[in-house]
């Protein structure tokens, strides 16, 4: 399986260490194979790809960042 996500937001830094986000709805990409083990009667496979877009208000996220080196 590979996947991969991009998380769109804002940061806020409210001192040059300290930092509000706030992100809302996300991007992903996901693909995976899977094949039959070794030793099994039948020989199969299975391919997959998911491309989500989640723009719903229950993607909205809100954190608190330190930035050890700012």
């Amino acid at each position: 399986n590979v996947a991969i996500g991009a998380y769109p937001g804002l940061t806020y830094f409210a001192t040059p260490r300290l930092g509000f986000t706030a992100t809302f709805g996300s991007l992903s990409y996901e693909n995976s194979s899977e094949k039959a083990k070794e030793g099994q009667a039948s020989d199969w496979s299975r391919k997959s790809n998911y491309f989500r877009a989640d723009l719903s208000p229950n993607s909205i996220s809100l954190g608190l960042s330190y930035f050890i080196s700012r």
